[in-house]
């Protein structure tokens, strides 16, 4: 064996999880529902944020390793947003709707430099499921690959001004 390197089958193991995090306009989260862009304002939609945890990295640079990090967002809107010059829009406004949720996101027209992003898709998704692929192919940077193990988080409530919800956490 060579001095500084080491036998390995190929796998490498981590700790890897969930976090999540219940986000509305209120208290600490006030300011997602006001944020200046483009002379309009953007709004982070509320609801149930999951965040994936993989202890296998130390950094989130995704453009070394897409889909892939220490800390990322489950974005629950899989629908990459483009700007009218067809430019992929950043992770900064990819992300404004990927909490789960009951309710319909808000729509948002922003507008920078004579080039105009709109994302009119309000549909709402209370169900993650790790069966399904959240590594957003149009914009790989606001994607996160995550393991297939049958887990499945549901919203099946939330109070009427959205500060509390019930979570269903199944397989």
């Amino acid at each position: 064996m060579m001095t500084g390197f080491e036998k390995s089958n190929g796998k490498r193991y981590s700790d890897h999880y969930y976090l999540l995090e219940w986000r509305n306009h209120r208290g600490v989260d006030e300011g997602l529902a006001h944020i200046s862009r483009g002379g309009r304002l953007l709004s982070y939609d509320p609801g149930l944020v999951v965040w994936y945890v993989d202890e296998g990295y130390d950094n989130n640079w995704t453009g070394v390793h897409p889909g892939e990090g220490f800390l990322g967002v489950v974005d629950a809107d899989q629908h990459t947003l483009k700007w009218s010059g067809n430019t992929t829009a950043s992770t900064r406004y990819q992300v404004h709707d990927a909490a789960f949720s009951l309710q319909k996101g808000a729509s948002f027209r922003v507008a920078i430099n004579g080039s105009q992003l709109i994302d009119n898709d309000t549909s709402p998704t209370p169900v993650f499921d790790d069966s399904r692929s959240y590594d957003n192919k149009g914009a790989v940077d606001a994607g996160r690959n995550v393991p297939n193990y049958g887990l499945k988080i549901r919203v099946i409530g939330e109070s009427a001004d959205r500060t509390a919800a019930r979570v269903l956490i199944y397989r």
